[in-house]
C-alpha cells in the first residue's frame, strides 16, 4: 500500500459535503448518509483509532534511524583551580538484530491497514443502518398515509350509512358497526403517527443529531432492480469484504511474529560514533579533544529452549489463522446466500402483494357500487374496505422489506469502492 493511500481515505470521508439540514431542508438518502458518515460518534472513534495507528506506525519507523546524542558538563570551583568543562556528541546504530526492528514496523503497517479495514467496514455498516432507517421512515409515513385515507373511507361510509338509516334502508346496527369501525381508524392513526415519530428518532441518532429533529423529505418507496447475479455476489465478496481482508492481515502479521521470534537465534550488532572534549576553561581554547569509533557485538547461545518454543508458538498461530480464513470464507458464503434468498423472497412476495392489491381496490370499488344500490350490506363495504387497507399496507411493508434486503446484500458483499488497497 502507497505512503498516502489512508490518508487519502481520511480524506474522502472528512470532505462529504458539509450539510446540516433545517427544517426547511429536504433530506434525501444520500444526504442522510453523508451526513452520518461526517458525524456519526462511532465512525468517528474508528477513524481516531487509524490515526492513531499511523502515527505509531511513523514512530516505529523511526527506531531504524541512528541515534544522537549530545551533553554539556561544567563545573566551577571557587578559591580553587579545579575547574572543569566537558562536551561530546555521540551516534549509534543498531547494524543487525535478526530485522527485528524492519518487522516490528511492517507489523505496525499492517495493523494500521487491519484498523483501516475496520474503519471500512463501519463505514459501511452505517450506511447500511441508514438505508435501513430511511426505508422505515418511508415505511412509516406511506402506512400514515395509509391510515389517513382509510379513516376517510371508515368516516365517508359511517356518513352514508347514517343517511340510509334516516331514509329506513339499512338497520341501526349498520350505524353503530360503522362508528366502531372509524374509532378503531382513529386508534390506528395514533398508533402510525408513533411509529412515525420512533423511525424519525432512529434516524436523528445515526445522524448525531437531536433526536426530535424534525426531517423534511418528499420521497416514496420505489422499486429498485437487483444488479447483482448470485456468482457475481460471491465473487465481490471474497474480494472486497472487509473481515475478509482483516484475517488475512493478521494471517501477515502472525508471519511477521515468527520472524520476530526466530531472531532471537541470531547475534545483535551496533555501533558508535562518539566525540568528547574537557578544558578548565569554559572557551575551551586548549580543550583535550577524543574521537572513537565502536562496533559491539552479542549474541545468546543459551536459554534452554526459550526461543524453540516461541517459534512453535508463532508456527501454531500462523496455522490457525489459516483456519480461521477458511471459518470465514465459509460464513461469508453462508451469508451472501441468506441474503440473496432474503432479496429472492421479498421480490416475489412483492409480486404477489401487487397483484393482490390490484383486486383488492377492485372488490372495493364493487362493493361501494352495490352498497349505493342496495345491492350489498354494509358488513360487506367494511370488510372489502379491510382488506383493501390490510393489503395497502402489506404492500408497503414488503416493498420497504424488499429494499431493505437489498441494502443488506450490498452490505454483505462490501462495497468495492471503500476499498483502499487497490
Amino acid at each position: 500500500m502507497k505512503k498516502f493511500t489512508i490518508l487519502i481515505f481520511i480524506c474522502l470521508i472528512t470532505s462529504a459535503a458539509n450539510i446540516y439540514a433545517d427544517e426547511q431542508t429536504n433530506l434525501s438518502l444520500s444526504i442522510c448518509i453523508k451526513m452520518a458518515h461526517q458525524n456519526n460518534p462511532e465512525l468517528l472513534t474508528y477513524r481516531e483509532s487509524l490515526i492513531a495507528l499511523q502515527h505509531q506506525e511513523k514512530s516505529l519507523f523511526k527506531d531504524m534511524l541512528p541515534d544522537v546524542s549530545v551533553s554539556w558538563s561544567g563545573k566551577e570551583v571557587y578559591d580553587d583551580y579545579s575547574d572543569s568543562y566537558a562536551a561530546s556528541a555521540s551516534i549509534n546504530q543498531t547494524v543487525f538484530n535478526g530485522k527485528r526492528d524492519y518487522i516490528n514496523w511492517k507489523i505496525a503497517h499492517l495493523q494500521t491497514r487491519n484498523s483501516a479495514l475496520q474503519l471500512i467496514r463501519q463505514y459501511q455498516s452505517i450506511t447500511y443502518q441508514v438505508k435501513r432507517a430511511w426505508y422505515n421512515l418511508l415505511k412509516t409515513q406511506e402506512l400514515l398515509d395509509e391510515t389517513i385515507e382509510s379513516l376517510k373511507r371508515l368516516k365517508q361510509h359511517a356518513s352514508n350509512a347514517d343517511h340510509f338509516f334516516k331514509e329506513g334502508w339499512i338497520w341501526r346496527t349498520d350505524v353503530l358497526e360503522a362508528q366502531v369501525q372509524v374509532a378503531r381508524g382513529e386508534q390506528a392513526r395514533i398508533v402510525a403517527e408513533n411509529n412515525l415519530a420512533r423511525a424519525v428518532a432512529t434516524l436523528n441518532v445515526l445522524m448525531h443529531r437531536d433526536v426530535n429533529a424534525p426531517i423534511k423529505f418528499d420521497e416514496k418507496l420505489a422499486w429498485t432492480a437487483n444488479n447483482w447475479t448470485y456468482e457475481n455476489a460471491m465473487n465481490e465478496s471474497r474480494k472486497f469484504r472487509p473481515d475478509l481482508l482483516q484475517a488475512q492481515v493478521e494471517l501477515e502479521k502472525s508471519k511477521k511474529s515468527l520472524i520476530i521470534q526466530q531472531a532471537d537465534y541470531y547475534p545483535t550488532i551496533s555501533a558508535n560514533v562518539s566525540w568528547s572534549q574537557s578544558d578548565r576553561h569554559i572557551d575551551m581554547h586548549n580543550a583535550t579533544e577524543d574521537l572513537s569509533a565502536r562496533v559491539s557485538a552479542s549474541w545468546t547461545l543459551w536459554e534452554w529452549g526459550k526461543t524453540n518454543e516461541s517459534v512453535a508458538a508463532a508456527k501454531a498461530t500462523i496455522r490457525k489463522n489459516k483456519l480461521i480464513i477458511q471459518k470465514i470464507e465459509d460464513q461469508l458464503m453462508l451469508e451472501i446466500q441468506e441474503s440473496w434468498l432474503s432479496v429472492q423472497e421479498a421480490d416475489k412476495k412483492l409480486k404477489v402483494l401487487q397483484q393482490a392489491l390490484a383486486q383488492g381496490e377492485e372488490n372495493f370499488r364493487v362493493n361501494i357500487i352495490r352498497y349505493r344500490e342496495r345491492l350489498g350490506t354494509a358488513k360487506d363495504v367494511l370488510d372489502a374496505q379491510d382488506l383493501l387497507t390490510s393489503t395497502r399496507k402489506d404492500y408497503i411493508s414488503a416493498l420497504a422489506e424488499y429494499l431493505s434486503a437489498l441494502a443488506n446484500l450490498d452490505f454483505a458483499i462490501g462495497n468495492k469502492k471503500y476499498d483502499i488497497f487497490q
